[in-house]
């Protein structure tokens, strides 16, 4: 018994935990920075249509900096209006992506992730329903850009 407690601390001296922000550097490290960077057509609002009562009416893509969320990627504030905008309690965000925008809305509990490409008149792709039971949908969506009130 004496033996296996004694392996047990050399294993342990060998290898230590590593401490949070050692994590953190090699998440950094092991995750470079995305190559998509915010382009100045991407900010403002967008009328949201898509076949589904649970979208919100509009989003406003800002040029604000997420603090909320987690530090180690670029999100920004998006702010919704219309029907449905008040339950997504958590703070919507976007990011740049290669091709347009990814738009992250949730309640904590069911969201919408909308993977967007870049359109004449804004973006359009396709919205992910999700929830904590599992239920997945897809829809549809385009966004056009309008002026912002």
């Amino acid at each position: 018994m004496l033996i296996a407690a004694c392996k047990r601390a050399e294993t342990f001296e060998a290898k230590p935990p590593r401490s949070l922000p050692d994590r953190m550097t090699a998440y950094k490290n092991d995750h470079p920075a995305p190559v998509a960077q915010t382009q100045p057509w991407m900010f403002g609002c967008y009328q949201i249509a898509g076949k589904d009562s649970w979208l919100p009416g509009e989003v406003e893509l800002t040029a604000e900096p997420d603090k909320e969320r987690n530090e180690l990627e670029p999100l920004y504030v998006a702010r919704l209006r219309g029907a449905h905008a008040r339950d997504f309690t958590m703070m919507p965000a976007w990011a740049p992506t290669e091709k347009g925008v990814e738009i992250t809305l949730s309640t904590g509990f069911i969201g919408w992730v909308l993977d967007l490409q870049k359109s004449q008149d804004g973006f359009q792709g396709t919205a992910h329903y999700f929830d904590d039971v599992a239920n997945h949908r897809n829809v549809a969506v385009i966004l056009t850009k309008i002026a912002c009130r």
